[in-house]
């Protein structure tokens, strides 16, 4: 899987190594399939000003799906698990609509 992280995140030594670690974890979410996937982390901020990382994945015909997380959420081996599934899980959602409206369009 390629991984890559924007400045923004990197300037962020602490937004940074959670963007690693998680980086490890999307790994073991996106099993076999972390071939076709790549994975961009970012960091944002909310309306309040407060800090928010941010990943960006793309599968191989480029649709993609973001989503943020707040460094302390990301702190959370739990909460982590559960926002790389839930991201996963919207890509995978687009992917199989995608499919459906090329059949439903082929069957015309």
């Amino acid at each position: 899987m390629a991984i890559s992280y924007t400045d923004r995140v990197k300037r962020e030594r602490s937004d940074y190594d959670l963007a690693m670690r998680a980086s490890v974890k999307l790994e073991d979410v996106l099993g076999e399939d972390a071939p076709i996937v790549t994975g961009e982390w970012d960091r944002s901020e909310d309306d309040q000003g407060q800090p928010l990382i941010a990943l960006r994945l793309t599968d191989l015909v480029g649709q993609s799906v973001l989503g943020e997380i707040s460094p302390n959420e990301l702190q959370s081996p739990t909460k982590t698990a559960i926002y790389l599934h839930r991201l996963w899980g919207d890509l995978l959602h687009m992917q199989n609509v995608s499919r459906l409206q090329a059949l439903i369009g082929a069957g015309d």
